[in-house]
């Protein structure tokens, strides 16, 4: 039946596609461009490159015809007087026609690129080869590349078209998506993509598989606590004159990726083809694989996350009061949120004009211990569910500080078994204890269906090393993970702290009210707020978005944005599958918050929403597998934190 492909490529690094010597460039590898200026990937390299990738899966998808022919030499290229190999009768070879219809992929986003006088010129990369006996740069070897390299991400569209049988377009999907970069330089980090696709045309299959969203009546969301038994190493996209840095924390996709590994291992299915009636199916090749949230650093099995933006400590006595060493016990940790936010809003009423009386004073957060001035406080928080004196329930925090060192090491040379020249380097790693002695762990969740959980509790109880450097003895662990009545949840419901945040707000309100006159807020007024327990990355026309918008969310002109405390990070990391660089995001920083106000919602209605976005998250799906877009509503630290500021 006829099937129409519609394919996304959304490059946010460097690329180079080149087709030889063109005239305008004085670049030895120049980029190829389209009539006015722009990028462009020439038909014939995208069908190379997918047909490339579909002779790699024939042997694994469709054992039972003909093997791949010996493209791309012509003479040995199926030429219709035997039997024909899928690949051929998909692409076509010199003596027979294929299926397959390809246009070239142009520039969609972003759309100013396509409207200015004169795109900007390819930026020029130089290298030169190496003389591997003399160690020096080789006369006449000196080359260059023009990369395009706007400084936005940049999306590129084409169509692939045909008559297609079920089994073929299923060959020809399973091949776009192991597609993930394309030009030269791959290895290099240069032509790393995101690759989206949609299929019309077709009568009798569904359509493209969407990552679905959990159900809490399926799925379970379980802790996972990892102790450290060596030193750790989790590689971070920052580079450092002479050492190697490492995260604090173990993100989704590193627990996941070393578990797919150690899974594989153990199948018999050969790794690139389909995995019928084995763990590593039911886990990973399936329509709802688990997601693995961020692991952060935790005392005990206590429930931990990145320290809020919002959070505020003494200068010069930093730290929670409740400490658990005498060391390590400062002055508190306060909350701006709802402060400053409710004092940028009196702040701007007052130059609008529309208060009775002055303001009689700004807000200025202080120490309420010594007086002096707060900075911003980070690290990692645990919460800890108590009471106060009177019997009351309370929340307590404290703090976690993630043991790290750098150690330096060298290679050694084969022949004489001595330090090599030239190769000293230093690792930064996480200590399996720090100094007071405490084992450091680190807690996380996993959410899967009942099957996957008992498939989870076998297989993570067998993995003994993540992180980098395994074979140096580096990144072993003991992992241990706890059904839910084994894990004290200290959060209450999402309704009950979205109660206790309106309210907080409402208190801070009514002080400003009684002192300038501004109006009492309706009783249908509702504050909330998220905070992102690991980085977001959102994007809308192939752009970074940097502010999380009611829209977003789902909710309409009812919801409005009204604060927003932020920050940015690159994140990319290392594909294992492929063993090359992933694609780098421009991300949402773990540690943001948004404070927002609705009118006229069911406080009810409102709670329930909140909870379906907590459950699921935010963001790409397929990211959201990885523990990226996780949030938190209403944390109580914003309404209860241990100081007033």
């Amino acid at each position: 039946m006829p099937v129409k492909i519609e394919v996304t490529l959304t490059f946010d690094g460097p690329f180079n596609v080149g087709a030889g010597a063109l005239g305008g460039s004085l670049a030895d590898k120049p980029l190829t461009r389209d009539a006015r200026g722009l990028p462009v990937i020439p038909a014939s390299t995208f069908k190379g490159r997918l047909r490339h990738e579909v002779e790699r899966l024939v042997p694994v998808m469709r054992p039972n015809e003909p093997a791949p022919c010996g493209s791309p030499v012509a003479e040995r290229m199926c030429q219709g007087d035997g039997p024909v190999c899928p690949v051929c009768r998909l692409f076509g070879s010199p003596w027979l026609p294929g299926k397959l219809t390809f246009s070239d992929l142009t520039l969609a986003e972003p759309k100013f690129l396509q409207t200015i006088e004169h795109p900007p010129p390819g930026a020029l990369r130089y290298g030169v080869g190496l003389s591997r006996q003399r160690r020096v740069a080789e006369d006449q070897l000196l080359y260059t590349t023009e990369v395009f390299q706007p400084g936005t991400p940049i999306t590129l569209t084409g169509t692939i078209s045909g008559d297609l049988t079920a089994e073929e377009q299923a060959l020809l999907e399973a091949g776009l998506k192991s597609l993930f970069s394309i030009g030269g330089g791959k290895s290099r980090g240069l032509g790393w993509f995101d690759l989206a696709y949609t299929v019309t045309g077709e009568a009798d299959q569904p359509p493209a598989v969407k990552a679905e969203e959990p159900s809490s009546e399926t799925l379970k969301r379980l802790a996972v606590i990892v102790e450290l038994e060596s030193s750790l190493l989790v590689g971070t996209d920052r580079t450092e004159a002479f050492y190697k840095t490492t995260l604090t924390h173990i993100p989704g996709r590193v627990l996941r990726g070393s578990l797919a590994r150690r899974m594989l291992e153990a199948c018999s299915h050969p790794a690139a083809g389909p995995h019928p009636d084995c763990d590593f199916g039911r886990l990973f090749d399936c329509d709802q694989p688990p997601v693995f949230e961020h692991l952060y650093a935790t005392t005990g099995r206590e429930f931990s996350f990145p320290t809020p933006l919002t959070a505020r400590s003494c200068k010069y006595h930093p730290g929670f009061e409740r400490a658990r060493k005498a060391d390590e016990q400062g002055h508190g940790v306060g909350d701006i949120l709802i402060r400053q936010t409710v004092f940028e809003i009196m702040l701007q009423t007052h130059l609008d004009g529309k208060l009775s009386t002055p303001l009689p004073g700004l807000y200025r957060p202080l120490c309420p211990v010594c007086g002096e001035e707060v900075e911003p406080f980070s690290g990692t928080m645990v919460i800890l569910p108590g009471t106060r004196g009177d019997g009351t329930p309370a929340f307590f925090y404290d703090n976690v500080n993630v043991p790290a060192r750098r150690t330096s090491r060298t290679a050694i040379n084969r022949q004489r078994a001595v330090s090599a020249d030239g190769q000293l380097y230093t690792l930064e790693v996480i200590e399996p204890q720090d100094r007071h002695q405490r084992r450091t762990r680190f807690r996380g969740q996993i959410t899967a269906s009942p099957e996957q959980t008992a498939i989870l509790r076998q297989w993570l109880s067998r993995l003994e090393a993540i992180g980098q450097g395994q074979s140096r003895g580096l990144g072993r662990v003991k992992i241990e993970m706890l059904s839910p009545d084994r894990v004290d949840n200290p959060l209450p419901s999402v309704s009950d702290r979205l109660a206790g945040f309106t309210a907080a707000v409402r208190a801070v309100w009514q002080t400003w009210q009684q002192q300038v006159g501004i109006d009492p807020l309706p009783d249908d007024t509702l504050f909330f707020c998220l905070t992102l327990l690991s980085p977001l990355s959102l994007e809308r026309a192939g752009l970074p978005e940097t502010l999380l918008t009611p829209e977003r969310l789902g909710f309409n002109r009812d919801v409005a944005l009204i604060r927003a405390f932020t920050a940015f990070q690159t994140r990319g990391g290392w594909h294992l599958g492929a063993g090359l660089p992933r694609r780098t995001h421009l991300m949402l920083a773990a540690g943001s918050v948004f404070m927002y106000r609705s009118e006229g919602l069911d406080q009810a209605d409102l709670a329930q929403a909140l909870d379906r976005i907590e459950r699921t998250g935010l963001g790409n799906p397929s990211l959201r597998r990885q523990g990226f877009g996780r949030v938190v509503v209403c944390l109580p630290f914003h309404y209860q934190p241990e100081v007033d500021l």
